[in-house]
């Protein structure tokens, strides 16, 4: 490893300030891209496959250029705002092609479109007061957008990419930047880290020393959350009384018939503001989490040379156990409230979390198979079911070893990733693990991997 500064693409997030007049103004330009965006998909998909000229991006940004010219809902807008959006579709199609099980893009509904996206800004797009104290965004069609700045903020350096982005609680400003992160040097130690319910993870490194981080507490959340959920549903109970939403059958792909909630001519004021709190509720529960994970990982990343985490298959865990009407399944709800519980805790987000970190401060990242971690005994070696008797308690049938079953579990991922670093330096050609520090192979175009 060497000590030198190296080059990664970071994101700073400022919440962003306007006008009254200055939020109307950026709902409706984000409306406008919306609607965009829609016709530009229906544009490709309609232009791909027919005899005549096939669909490229440079002759959809003509296409683009004529409008901006002609039209005058778009040209009060910076080209560059339309270029995005247009580069938005171009990557939702490449994703597309890339893996074609996922579905082909399509419209969506334009009053979600959520960011709004200049790439390569000019210098007197993004401009800081003479204290460097505020920032202030100054783009064509959009109006003055103010943020208050930190020491994070490059003074002298231009961002790659300026992103608004709206959210039920605020707006927020992305800029991205091209940073040199200083390589933080750490002990030559390890942590295995064992994600949990009870607890968020439990983390144990070489010297022994075991650390527990309760999960985020949200049962205020979920309080609230609960009397808003049931006033919505007094709103729509009414309006179904009064004639003014009714039930409408949906035909699915598998044949089948749903029946939906569907409003005769909108939904009332009084239920949009309902929904309107129960979002933003939802989003103050979800930056609480987030905030806890980007600071438990920073900490873990910069204390240990080697991180290793179990490779959970979330998707297979929590897989529900209705079963089917021949077969059904057993203890139902509370198996839904387990995957409640596991989807709550953001086990996924820990460990992008910790990949990416790891990246930067050239650690090493080992994602070690979840096969038997709970159920090996770390002084003997054996492996029988047997061995966790409880979600917290672990003793060996063989040898009678007796530990915290978090605590166990970790331990092992720790030194199975240890044995798969160590499989991976002396065989590069075929590393049944991958370190963070290492960027992944990318298939040459045209080419399968």
């Amino acid at each position: 490893m060497t000590d030198h500064n190296r080059q990664v693409k970071t994101t700073l997030r400022y919440r962003a300030t306007a006008s009254r007049h200055g939020y109307r103004q950026l709902e409706q330009t984000m409306l406008d891209m919306g609607y965009l965006y829609n016709a530009l998909i229906r544009h490709r998909l309609t232009a791909t496959g027919s005899h005549r000229r096939q669909w490229t991006l440079k002759l959809q940004n003509a296409h683009l250029t004529d409008m901006h010219r002609n039209d005058p809902v778009y040209n009060q807008y910076a080209r560059r705002l339309l270029v995005s959006t247009a580069k938005r579709v171009n990557t939702s199609f490449s994703e597309y092609f890339k893996r074609p099980e996922r579905s082909r893009p399509g419209t969506n509904n334009p009053y979600r479109f959520n960011t709004l996206e200049i790439s390569e800004p000019a210098v007197a797009h993004l401009k800081l007061s003479k204290d460097g104290r505020n920032g202030y965004i100054h783009v064509k069609g959009l109006p003055r957008v103010s943020f208050r700045t930190d020491e994070r903020l490059p003074p002298k350096e231009q961002p790659r990419i300026i992103r608004i982005t709206r959210t039920p609680r605020r707006f927020n400003v992305l800029l991205v930047f091209n940073q040199e992160v200083a390589r933080v040097p750490a002990p030559k130690n390890s942590v295995g880290i064992d994600p949990g319910v009870k607890h968020l993870l439990t983390s144990v490194n070489e010297s022994g020393e075991t650390t527990q981080v309760p999960g985020l507490k949200d049962n205020q959340h979920r309080k609230v959350m609960r009397r808003l959920r049931r006033k919505m549903q007094r709103q729509r109970d009414s309006a179904l009384k009064d004639g003014r939403a009714r039930f409408v059958s949906q035909r699915l792909g598998n044949g089948r018939t749903k029946r939906r909630y569907r409003w005769t001519e909108g939904p009332s004021r009084n239920y949009l503001k309902t929904l309107a709190q129960l979002r933003k509720v939802e989003q103050k529960r979800q930056d609480s989490l987030a905030g806890l994970q980007h600071r438990i990982t920073s900490q873990l990343v910069k204390d240990h040379q080697v991180v290793c985490i179990e490779d959970t298959r979330i998707s297979n865990m929590v897989r529900s156990a209705r079963g089917t009407v021949e077969n059904p399944g057993t203890n139902v709800r509370q198996k839904a409230g387990l995957n409640r519980s596991i989807l709550f805790q953001g086990w996924y987000g820990v460990r992008t979390k910790l990949e990416y970190k790891c990246h930067w401060y050239e650690r090493d990242f080992i994602a070690v198979p979840a096969i038997n971690t709970s159920r090996l005994c770390g002084q003997c070696g054996s492996i029988e079911a047997g061995n966790r008797r409880s979600q917290s308690l672990f003793k060996c049938t063989d040898c009678g070893h007796t530990s915290n079953a978090d605590v166990n579990a970790a331990e092992n991922i720790r030194r199975q990733g240890l044995n798969l670093l160590a499989r991976a330096e002396n065989d590069p050609s075929g590393p049944p693990g991958r370190a963070a520090g290492i960027p992944k192979e990318k298939s040459a175009p045209g080419r399968k991997a």
